[in-house]
């Protein structure tokens, strides 16, 4: 008895690795080098993807970013460096 709606059947290589169908992909947003969650429900196997940052308190983050000779960034210098940072893990995924 299966919960859900069925996409189709996907079978396991002789690695152990499965194909999970291609509309499900698009639906979900998968693309090559997500990280998932597997857990197990009774007799299901269960995939959920990975958060991008681990948990943290303020008391583990308070302070990172203060550095007594730096000087404030302005909004247009935080979104150039995001955009920078962007472009190069963009780059690092196409170059595998």
């Amino acid at each position: 008895y299966f919960w859900g709606t069925t996409v189709g059947t996907v079978k396991v290589s002789s690695k152990g690795q499965i194909v999970i169908p291609k509309e499900l992909r698009n639906a979900h947003h998968i693309t090559a080098g997500m990280e998932f969650l597997v857990s197990t429900a009774g007799d299901e196997i269960r995939l959920k993807p990975a958060p991008l940052f681990l948990p943290t308190t303020h008391k583990q983050v308070r302070g990172i970013l203060h550095r007594k000779c730096a000087k404030p960034l302005t909004d247009d210098a935080i979104k150039q460096a995001v955009r920078q940072r962007a472009r190069r893990l963009d780059e690092a995924t196409k170059s595998r």
